[in-house]
């Protein structure tokens, strides 16, 4: 299976994670090498959003990208919320989940803007 096949449905632990931020870092070698800021390719990305269905489609990589660091938060929640609140390991252990998925955020990428009515958006031109 390729990793982006993988990641469609990555496992609800820190190998799920690994598995993610793999890819976010092999989006990254393969947006520097084919997507140079310098130019436009010409090509278009379109995703599907999940409840409407409506096609978005980007001339860059930042949509995948944020939807990877997106999901990466998701399963830090996910293994938050399976830890064990009554001891205090436990609670640190979901002290430390809750803030790697809030350190998740698509607004940490340059140039982003998540307004509801702009979806995502590159650095400008």
């Amino acid at each position: 299976m390729d990793l982006r096949q993988a990641c469609r449905t990555p496992s609800r632990d820190e190998a799920g994670v690994e598995l993610l931020m793999t890819y976010f870092i092999q989006l990254g070698f393969v947006e520097s090498r084919f997507f140079p800021p310098t130019r436009q390719m010409g090509l278009l990305f379109t995703w599907y959003d999940s409840l409407t269905g409506v096609p978005v489609s980007q001339q860059n990589l930042l949509l995948e990208k944020a939807s990877v660091l997106f999901n990466t938060g998701a399963l830090y929640t996910q293994i938050g919320t399976r830890c064990n609140r009554q001891t205090q390991a436990g609670l640190e252990s979901t002290i430390d989940a809750f803030q790697r998925a809030a350190g998740m955020s698509p607004l940490g990428l340059p140039g982003q803007s998540l307004g509801p009515a702009q979806g995502i958006r590159g650095p400008p031109h």
